[in-house]
């Protein structure tokens, strides 16, 4: 049976020592083989992100209204709390895209929310002497996440509502509730 040198299956015996040549280092360059599981690995990495990056854009068009909503619905809260901060002017970063002005960036909001269908104006008949005061402190019991406005239009005598369309119902018979008769 035939060993390779310094492997004689004897582990008694000391392995042969490399001799090193240094001319023949100079004239041969060797060069560090790329093994083929590195390059496998790149490329699997290569698709599992591109196909991350397909799926990501996938679900944005399939639910692009729902992240335009969740946009907006930030929009609304961040420019309310900005214009109710005491002592503050209502004006936000304005290095930050639609960071201006806490009124503008609220307008702009809502006006996108009725685009988009989330929201919906209302225009309820609510007669002079109708407890305006605790409908405005119910509403803000009732739904606390502040999204909606209500104001009071004094000579036509009604409330006109922006709320969320799937709420229109619970508004109706709120308002109705306070209402004088």
């Amino acid at each position: 049976m035939k060993f390779a040198p310094g492997k004689s299956g004897n582990p008694h015996l000391a392995p042969t020592p490399k001799v090193h040549f240094p001319i023949a280092n100079v004239l041969v360059t060797i060069r560090p083989q790329v093994s083929q599981n590195r390059e496998r690995m790149w490329r699997k990495l290569f698709i599992a992100g591109l196909s991350a990056y397909l799926l990501l854009a996938v679900l944005l068009l399939v639910h692009w209204d729902s992240v335009q909503v969740g946009y907006y619905k930030w929009q609304i809260k961040s420019a309310g709390e900005a214009a109710s901060e005491p002592g503050a002017s209502g004006r936000g970063a304005g290095w930050f895209p639609g960071m201006g002005d806490a009124q503008t960036r609220y307008s702009r909001a809502r006006q996108a929310l009725l685009d988009l269908g989330y929201l919906q104006e209302l225009v309820l008949r609510f007669p002079v002497g109708s407890n305006w005061n605790a409908l405005v402190q119910r509403c803000r019991e009732r739904f606390p996440d502040g999204c909606w406005d209500l104001r009071f239009d004094q000579s036509r005598s009604v409330v006109q509502l922006t709320v969320p369309t799937e709420q229109a119902a619970t508004w109706k018979g709120l308002v109705s509730e306070f209402s004088a008769p």
